[in-house]
Parts: structure tokens; C-alpha cells; sequence
């Protein structure tokens, strides 16, 4: 259960960073990348609780 636990975390961070990346990084729109953000910070929520 442990490995898998670390499997699904280590995961996580990939899509997160990816996200960060790819989303965030090359928004060409301001008000578009605001929105990515908030996203993202919902998605982090989570991922702490």
C-alpha cells in the first residue's frame, strides 16, 4: 500500500508540474492564465488535504 501511495504521489507532481508548465507558463492571456491559476490552486487544495 505504501509503493502505491508513493507511485500515485510522485505522479501528482508530475501533472502539476506540467501543468505549471505548459498551462501557465504559455498563456498568452492574462485574464486566460488568472484562470489556470486558480485552477492549479484548487488542484493543490486537494493535494494537501
Amino acid at each position: 500500500m505504501v509503493s502505491v501511495r508513493k507511485a500515485l504521489k510522485s505522479f501528482e507532481e508530475v501533472v502539476i508540474h506540467q501543468h505549471v508548465h505548459e498551462c501557465i507558463e504559455k498563456s498568452t492571456d492574462p485574464s486566460d492564465g488568472k484562470k489556470k491559476l486558480r485552477d492549479l490552486l484548487i488542484v493543490l487544495e486537494r493535494y494537501v488535504e
